[in-house]
């Protein structure tokens, strides 16, 4: 952007470049529903490696293969975690 300012009536005017770059690779992109990991999954309820496979295995955790690895959404684990927050309350 370029703006021409006059000092006074009687001096030059000073042209004063102002550019403003932008990179998009470069701002931070906020994904609401991040995929997770087990070892993810695992530190987020804090539990053992084998709990968190026998409660995938059981299907209570619900989880995909993207290749070799598995993975789940933020949503779908919050989801296992209100089921069990209203099963202590029933």
């Amino acid at each position: 952007m370029f703006v021409a300012e006059p000092v006074n009536a009687t001096s030059h005017v000073i042209i004063n470049i102002r550019r403003r770059t932008t990179f998009p690779f470069l701002e931070k992109k906020v994904i609401t529903n991040s995929l997770l990991s087990v070892k993810d999954i695992e530190n987020t309820l804090k539990l053992g490696h084998t709990k968190t496979a026998e409660l995938i295995a059981r299907g209570e955790i619900k989880t995909f293969k993207i290749g070799r690895r598995r993975l789940t959404t933020a949503d779908l684990l919050q989801g296992f975690i209100d089921q069990k927050i209203e099963e202590q309350a029933a």
